[in-house]
């Protein structure tokens, strides 16, 4: 696993428009929601 492309992920979010991407940089609160959803999603694909 790439830790620098996970942080970026989780930190970050990318928004496609027609004129090409904006990335957005996340406030504390969103990056943990973010980080927490993938924890949920990873668990849920490795025990249900």
């Amino acid at each position: 696993c790439n830790t620098k492309l996970l942080l970026a992920t989780l930190c970050t979010r990318s928004i496609q428009t027609r004129e090409g991407n904006i990335i957005k940089a996340l406030d504390c609160n969103a990056a943990v929601a973010s980080r927490d959803a993938l924890a949920k999603t990873v668990y849920s694909r490795l025990f249900d």
